[in-house]
């Protein structure tokens, strides 16, 4: 078993040198991990997250997942609806405050 881990870790580090720029990464990756290993952790754990988002499936939002109503049914809403107020009522004490500004003209 340690034997096919060991020769299968040199075929993937055989084809990763066979690609182009390995080696200014893997000595980036080196030097860093010198200077400090726990950004280098955090740059991997950012890489990994990277990847799976780059990987991850994309959802649209357009494939009619909605509710289809008919022009009865939105018409019917339409009339049932009331418009809620962007800002509440006063209190007596804003109202008193609002009294008080001034007003510019011009």
């Amino acid at each position: 078993m340690q034997a096919q881990l060991t020769e299968w870790l040199q075929e993937a580090a055989t084809a990763f040198q066979k690609v182009p720029g390995s080696a200014v990464l893997i000595r980036y990756v080196r030097s860093s991990y010198q200077n400090d290993p726990v950004r280098s952790a955090i740059e991997l754990v950012l890489v990994i997250f990277f990847v799976r988002y780059l990987l991850a499936p994309s959802y649209s939002t357009s494939k009619g997942n909605y509710v289809k109503l008919t022009e009865d049914e939105i018409d019917e809403l339409v009339d049932e609806w009331v418009p809620e107020p962007l800002v509440a009522r006063q209190t007596a004490l804003e109202e008193a405050e609002t009294e008080k500004l001034p007003i510019l003209v011009g």
